[in-house]
């Protein structure tokens, strides 16, 4: 007997001394023998659920010091499949006095797998104590374990089903005379172990199991058992059974169900990718479907024979494959309806590819075997290939493959010195060609009908390379090999011989006329055709148009042919001339070679190139005649030129007139003698002077009469051609050369702000008691701020007021100011209008006229008025 004791503790008041007294309760489990200590856990086995089990225990009482002990309560938390029974005992609390044992029973009636817990407490008092009362409770755990075993099926291809208490294993519709195994699985999902002690069929003899184990067989929780039963049907009947299965204290029976033969008459179709049908056969479930070596795809055709209508429960499929057409399930047949379902390979990789599809209780299992693909070989092995040689290339398979093939001859071009080959394609077009190798057989075909294709490497060294990439089109599979077969070519491009033109450069004098001729060192083995060009460099910024071939613009073709060396312009010329710029540069006669035949640009990044300096011969210091300074207004001053010593050539020229004004206007009168401000003139070759028209060694211009400086300088054109008629008539000749410095030779001449000067003075219009004067002159600052009259009487007569005195200078500001004084300078003519007493006028004799400014007063002119 197995014994809990439980201490019932007391405390003794004092003087702080605690001192435990106890009474003794024991818990003993009926069936053991060795005592234990209190928190001991009751296990309770069940041999299934539904099935009550209890277990006696035996509660001790020992008051000890104390009167009694009350039992005041018992109860239990936890599962409710525990309770429990004290015998001879109606209700608590119930008092004990003196040593006294009662019989408890607990029961444990399992409703699940279990396990189930729960802890039994029972609550005690020490009564008549001389210490305060005390409540102790005592614990019993309580443990309920059950095994609790559960039915499935698997049938093939199919998934797991679970059986119900009183539920069907049904196998469905299956073809007649043929076995199929269903998988039951018998698992103990309890908490305690359990015992299958055998198993029996009853029924009907088409069911039968294979290969049973040996009985009992223990399980475990969490274990399995599997056992094959087989169903095979005579007909087309439907077959009931039962199978037993024996746990000892209880057997579950399991209904069987199956009927003989295929729920619709099957077909399987394969199909190539472009949709043709390469087989047709019947079949029934549990057939293996092997895709062909044509078969892109597999129809699976359904039809209801039955006279009613059946139901498409599901589709399924598992493994490499798919489905990638079907009805919606679940779907309703009609009686001679059909269903068809698509089958394709997921995934396509070589080697054996299998799955399974099921069409409700049917299944079919797949298969495919893909192979690898023979090795590839090239009709050439590569090597070297000379730039824009034909390179024809075939492929071949070292033995034939079962399903037609195509793939793709890539071409790709490795430069040496990082520079492409645009020019590099197939002979049909572009860096990729298709191809086909029919199957049965082992050589591609290009084209209609084409065993070979063809390139041509382009002007650039590098390397070609050929990949190729297979497939069989009707699996949608890339067989390409890991390392992809390829043959490569190095391109071999031919050097250009040494470029080498007819003279070498050096300094041209402008507009000479400068022959070009061309060669390469050695013979080349086609034709080379080119260019030769011209670029011109200018020192000052300034191009020059006329800098080009005599064939016309800066461009010019020649041709070098197979096996000579000298090139050719135009109609057989050996050279091709150009006349040197009209302005100080750099002539660079740069060339461009190539290969027509072979489409290829020869011609190196440093092109073949002959450079020209152009100088134009300065012109001699430049003398005039008239070293400029102070000239006076009103006048004409003569002027000629000289150069230090004679020019290469002869020279026409412009002597040109500008005015810059001090007062802010200008002058029209200041031009040349012949009119205008500019006048040609002439140095002949060998000559150092000028020569004006009429063979004049001179030439004047007018001074005007507004203060300023009058500029006069000169331009200068070489011309070879001849004496032009003008300046610009040289500057259109192709020979002409502007030697004009940049700091153009003048001499400047100024003319001084000074005070007026009256040229002339004259009686205007006289009347009764008045009488005008008109004054003619010029200054040279534009303004005149008085103007005074000095009179003088006949004999004898006797003026008061001999003298005047006019302030002019608003009415001259206002006349310089003005529009009517632009053309004439400086130049006026003031009307001064006298107002007279009667018979004055007759007195006068004359009167004297002056003007002034701020730079004095001018010149006196008399005026005889009687």
């Amino acid at each position: 007997m197995k014994r809990f004791g439980t201490a019932i503790t007391t405390l003794l008041l004092g003087v702080g001394l605690a001192v435990p007294l106890a009474a003794q309760v024991d818990v003993v489990v009926e069936g053991t023998q060795d005592p234990s200590t209190t928190g001991e856990t009751v296990v309770l086995d069940s041999d299934a659920i539904g099935q009550r089990v209890s277990q006696r225990l035996y509660l001790g009482f020992d008051p000890g010091p104390g009167e009694s002990i009350t039992l005041r309560s018992i109860q239990i938390r936890g599962s409710s499949d525990f309770k429990y029974e004290i015998v001879d005992v109606d209700r608590l609390p119930v008092v004990i006095r003196n040593e006294l044992q009662l019989d408890m029973f607990v029961s444990y009636l399992p409703t699940g797998p279990g396990p189930a817990q729960a802890t039994l407490e029972m609550t005690v008092r020490l009564e008549d104590s001389e210490f305060a009362p005390t409540d102790t409770v005592n614990t019993v755990n309580l443990v309920g374990r059950v095994p609790s075993f559960s039915v499935s099926y698997l049938l093939p291809r199919g998934s797991s089903r679970l059986v119900p208490s009183a539920g069907v294993l049904d196998f469905g519709n299956k073809p007649t005379d043929q076995p199929t195994e269903a998988t039951v699985i018998i698992s103990n999902n309890g908490s305690l172990s359990g015992t299958l002690q055998g198993v029996s069929l009853s029924g009907t003899s088409v069911y039968e199991l294979v290969n049973p184990p040996s009985f009992p067989s223990r399980l475990d929780p969490g274990r399995s058992l599997n056992l094959q039963l087989a169903f095979t049907p005579r007909n087309t009947d439907a077959y009931r059974g039962i199978l037993t299965l024996d746990f000892g204290s209880t057997e579950r029976e399991v209904n069987l169900l199956g009927t003989g033969g295929d729920l619709f008459q099957y077909r399987i179709r394969s199909l190539s990718h472009d949709g043709i049908v390469v087989s047709d056969v019947e079949v029934q479930s549990g057939s293996t479907i092997r895709f062909g070596d044509q078969a892109a795809s597999v129809e699976i055709v359904g039809r209801n024979i039955r006279q009613g209508a059946a139901l498409l429960p599901s589709l399924n499929v598992t493994g490499d494959f798919g489905i990638t057409d079907g009805p919606t399930v679940p779907a309703s047949i009609g009686p001679q309806e059909s269903f068809t379902i698509t089958v394709e390979p997921r995934t396509l990789m070589i080697g054996e590819l299998t799955g399974t599809v099921a069409v409700g209780d049917a299944y079919f299992d797949l298969e495919l075997t893909v192979p690898e693909l023979p090795s590839v070989q090239f009709s050439r092995s590569g090597g070297t290939v000379a730039a824009a040689e034909e390179v024809p290339l075939g492929l071949s398979l070292a033995a034939p493959f079962p399903v037609d093939l195509s793939g793709s001859l890539t071409l790709e071009f490795v430069p040496k010195d990082f520079e492409g080959d645009p020019s590099l394609q197939w002979s049909t077009g572009g860096r990729e060609v298709d191809f086909t190798i029919p199957a049965g057989s082992t050589g591609a075909v290009f084209g209609p009908d084409g065993p070979s294709v063809s390139f041509k490497p382009g002007p650039v060294d590098g390397e070609v390379v050929v990949t190729a990439r297979i497939g069989a089109e009707s699996w949608a599979i890339d067989l390409t090999p890991e390392t992809v077969p390829e043959v490569r070519f190095d391109v071999s491009v031919p050097e250009l011989p040494e470029v080498r033109f007819s003279r070498s450069g050096g300094t041209l004098r402008g507009t000479d006329v400068v022959p070009v001729g061309l060669s390469i060192a050695g013979p080349f083995p086609v034709d080379l055709s080119g260019t030769l060009s011209l670029e011109f460099l200018a020192t000052d910024f300034e191009g020059d148009p006329t800098l080009q071939w005599a064939t016309g613009g800066r461009q010019v073709s020649f041709t070098i042919m197979a096996g000579t060396t000298s090139a050719t312009f135009g109609a057989e010329d050996a050279e091709v001339e150009f006349r040197a710029a009209r302005v100080p540069g750099e002539i660079v006669v740069t060339a461009r070679l190539s290969a027509p035949d072979w489409n290829m640009e020869y011609t190196a990044d440093d092109l073949p190139e002959l450079r020209f300096d152009v100088t134009i011969p300065e012109l001699p210091n430049v003398n005039f005649s008239s070293a400029g300074g102070t000239v006076d207004a009103a006048d004409q001053v003569s002027v000629g030129l000289s150069i230090a010593q004679a020019y290469s050539t002869d020279i026409v020229g412009v002597l040109q007139i500008a005015f810059e004004t001090q007062v802010f206007a200008s002058d029209p009168a200041v031009q040349w003698s012949s009119g205008g401000r500019a006048v040609p003139f002439s140095i002949l070759k060998g000559s150092t002077e000028a020569v004006f028209f009429n063979d004049a060694s001179a030439v004047s211009f007018q001074t005007g009469t507004v203060a300023g400086d009058i500029v006069v300088s000169a331009l200068f054109v070489s011309v070879v051609d001849g004496l032009p008629r003008s300046v610009e008539e040289a500057r259109a000749q192709t020979t002409a050369l502007d030697i004009t410095p940049d700091a153009r030779p003048e001499v400047r001449f100024n003319v001084m702000e000074a005070a007026p000067v009256i040229l002339r003075a004259a009686r205007g219009t006289t009347g009764q008691g008045r009488f005008s004067l008109l004054v003619t002159g010029y200054a040279t600052s534009r303004t005149v701020d008085t103007l005074a009259f000095e009179f003088t009487g006949i004999a004898g007569s006797d003026l008061r007021t001999p003298s005047l005195s006019a302030d002019v200078t608003e009415n001259f500001r206002t006349y310089f100011g003005g529009n009517q004084s632009i053309s004439v300078g400086s130049q006026f003519t003031a009307t001064v209008e006298f107002t007279i007493d009667e018979g004055v006028y007759e007195d006068l004799s004359n009167v004297a006229v002056t003007a002034t400014n701020s730079s004095g007063t001018s010149n006196s002119v008399t005026v005889a008025l009687n």
